[in-house]
């Protein structure tokens, strides 16, 4: 993967342009004669401006998005060219009111923040190609503003849809730091999702409900997605995240999370988390069930000294009884250049005999050079980003 950013904010009239273009070469790692596997070649050029004033802001901004692949199967016998040059369209618009309050005889600044997004992307089938590296995304309040409803960048998801939502805060008068917060939303859609996850040769198929993350594609709301976050002090952070869809009349998928971290890049987190229908059981004859996934979590990111430094994860599916994910990193880092080493396993499959399930091991060792960049077997910041979103990776700043 050979990956390049460009951000540039001083433009006339307050426009700002940013471009990702990103190259990949995928091969299948089994034997599968027909699959097919090639380069992907991805540019996404945004072009946006914010007009803001104390009281809200608005925010129009038109994207590109250009897949360009080179496909073959592993028997060689054809080439299939693929390319997609698809448009984004959004508006983000959002007010802020205030007012004074007190409780208990503290004295806080309130606020009422309701927040518009929308969205539209035009429909092109792209299930004649694999999905490498794309997946549906659990439905979280923070899906109401994302521009893509999958992961990755193989499925460019369709939408004509409108985000709700708004936030409320109580902000300390003695240092404006933020207590507690709480933000609903929802999705309305005004057309049905087309795009597909699953891919075919003739470019027909549709996706399995099963499918961990699937929502339905014909319902005219989204799940209703809501977080509150509590600060009891300045280095401990509670949080709770839930979501209900009332498409099926149950719940999403739910989290608790409790993080402590008293400087920066000194980090301990701990996540339950629940999700609805995740784990797929088959029994000796076959046949499949759908249960509930419990989960808990924790990771660390905690300096030894000045110059060495350690990060780890461990996340154990409670229901099913077997570990998820597990890694564990040592870092060292001078005025010039960093050097770190990363091992750890991340769960397969789920075999009968859980004690002989299936595990993907991964070794990434990484080497940066402060004003020049990084080189690396493989680059572990995606799962950094998931376990520690607040950590600062000096290996992958933008």
């Amino acid at each position: 993967q050979i990956q390049v950013r460009g951000k540039y904010d001083e433009l006339p009239m307050d426009l700002k342009f940013w471009v990702r273009g990103q190259y990949d070469q995928f091969d299948w790692p089994v034997n599968e004669p027909t699959k097919l596997e090639g380069p992907r070649f991805h540019v996404n050029p945004s072009l946006s401006v914010t007009l803001r004033r104390p009281w809200g802001y608005i925010t129009p901004e038109v994207q590109l998005v250009e897949n360009y692949y080179n496909l073959s199967p592993q028997n060689g016998e054809y080439t299939q060219i693929v390319n997609h040059t698809i448009p984004r369209y959004s508006t983000d618009a959002g007010l802020t009111f205030e007012r004074d309050t007190t409780i208990n005889g503290t004295r806080y600044t309130q606020t009422f923040e309701p927040r518009l997004f929308y969205l539209y992307v035009p429909y092109q089938n792209q299930s004649n190609y694999p999905a490498f590296d794309s997946a549906y995304m659990i439905f979280r309040y923070e899906q109401l503003f994302r521009q893509n409803r999958f992961s990755g960048f193989d499925r460019i998801s369709d939408a004509n849809q409108l985000a709700y939502a708004f936030r409320t805060r109580y902000l300390s008068d003695h240092n404006g730091k933020e207590r507690v917060s709480l933000s609903v939303g929802q999705l309305g859609y005004f057309s049905q999702r087309r795009v597909q996850l699953c891919d075919s040769p003739n470019g027909q198929c549709n996706d399995n409900s099963r499918m961990l993350g699937f929502t339905s594609s014909k319902a005219s709301f989204s799940p209703v997605a809501a977080v509150l976050s509590y600060h009891p002090t300045s280095t401990l952070k509670l949080s709770a995240g839930y979501s209900f869809d009332p498409y099926l009349s149950a719940t999403n998928n739910a989290d608790l999370n409790i993080k402590y971290e008293p400087e920066k890049n000194h980090i301990i987190r701990i996540l339950y988390s629940y999700l609805v229908a995740a784990n797929i059981i088959e029994d000796l004859n076959g046949q499949q069930s759908l249960t509930a996934e419990h989960q808990i979590t924790l990771a660390y990111a905690w300096p030894f000294s000045e110059r060495w430094s350690s990060v780890g994860v461990f996340s154990y599916n409670i229901s099913e009884r077997y570990d998820m994910v597990s890694f564990l990193g040592l870092q060292y880092e001078s005025c010039c250049w960093a050097v770190r080493a990363f091992a750890g396993r991340a769960f397969n499959s789920l075999t009968l005999n859980k004690d002989d399930s299936q595990y993907n091991n991964s070794v990434y060792i990484q080497l940066l050079l402060k004003g020049f960049g990084a080189v690396s077997s493989n680059d572990p910041a995606s799962t950094l980003r998931t376990y520690l979103p607040t950590y600062v990776d000096i290996f992958h700043q933008s």
